[in-house]
């Protein structure tokens, strides 16, 4: 039965849906050989998705001014973010869950892709999964192992819907490019299947082998180079061309950054950067940014101001640690 927010309007809309079958399950875990260390895990996997439940939900964003914030540290995003809030403003208008074809960002590396999928995912409210493909090491990552294997595992997709409250959470694939070479399996293939619109309902993770349906999963890819990725996911894709900020975002958004760490920290210090820091930032790439005015804010309490320098921000070159904010 479908829920309304009529009484608490600031609620979202979720609508209860399937997303496995519990005599798939019921079959699956009769068969188990319950004395092994592997029947025992898998047993205590399936019993766990019993007690979860068979269902979902399939949530709708109540306002499409979830996403406004995005406007203010996406500033070269700002086409597709109007797209999305029209996609949202349609799912509010008839209470549908929100409609979004896969999207695959691609640009070079420093423009913020990362950054816009990974926002977007967590204000969306409808369940935010994020999965590092430059970093994939082992086979699991995707669709699990075999239960037969040592070490056998779930994969994040099955990982996602088993142990959310959701059915269409936001996942993020990031670097799809650098998939190949990293790994014996295949998991372009994986890729295919989970956007295609009629295999993703039946997708079936190698070490669960209970079909589940992740159709309603909404996905943001992230790439620097198409000509890695196989045509045919691509073709399942909306691929949307990231230019790089202009020096008029940088300015833009240095200043929401250094605004959010004194939101974040109510450190003693002013509340505007002077242009001579703002020009010096703006040389950076964004994704340094938060960690050079870190780097900026200790310097200056060291030295006892209340306000950044630009020499404060070159020290922060001299430092190899890395924190990452947009990519």
């Amino acid at each position: 039965m479908k829920q309304t927010n009529d009484l608490y309007p600031h609620l979202t809309i979720a609508i209860p849906h399937p997303i496995y079958n519990f005599d798939n399950i019921k079959q699956k875990y009769s068969k188990l050989d319950h004395a092994s260390k592997d029947g025992a895990a898998l047993a205590g996997l399936y019993e766990q998705m019993v007690k979860n439940g068979t269902e979902r939900f399939l949530v709708s964003p109540v306002s499409a001014a979830c996403i406004d914030p995005m406007y203010e540290t996406c500033l070269n995003f700002t086409p597709l973010i109007d797209e999305l809030r029209g996609a949202i403003l349609l799912a509010t208008e008839d209470r549908t869950p929100l409609a979004m074809e896969p999207i695959l960002l691609l640009g070079e590396s420093g423009v913020g892709k990362t950054h816009f999928a990974m926002m977007f995912g967590k204000l969306l409210g409808t369940g935010f999964s994020f999965i590092p493909m430059s970093q994939m090491t082992a086979d699991w990552i995707l669709d699990g192992t075999s239960s037969t294997l040592n070490g056998a595992r779930k994969g994040k997709i099955a990982e996602t819907l088993i142990e959310g409250i959701y059915a269409n959470p936001v996942v993020v694939i990031d670097d799809i490019d650098e998939v190949n070479g990293k790994s014996e399996c295949d998991p372009m293939g994986t890729i295919y299947k989970l956007l295609g619109s009629d295999t993703s309902k039946v997708f079936v993770d190698k070490y669960v082998d209970v079909a589940m349906d992740a159709s309603n999963i909404l996905f943001i890819a992230t790439a620097n180079d198409e000509s890695c990725i196989p045509k045919q996911v691509l073709n399942q894709m909306k691929v949307v061309d990231v230019k790089k900020p202009t020096l008029e975002h940088m300015r833009a958004i240095s200043l929401v950054v250094y605004t959010e760490i004194l939101t974040e920290h109510h450190w003693n210090f002013v509340s505007e950067l002077s242009d001579d820091v703002l020009d010096t930032i703006t040389m950076s790439p964004l994704q340094t940014m938060k960690f050079k005015l870190m780097y900026a804010f200790r310097m200056a309490k060291l030295a006892g101001r209340d306000h950044l320098i630009p020499g404060d921000l070159a020290c922060a070159s001299h430092s190899r640690q890395r924190m990452g904010f947009l990519d």
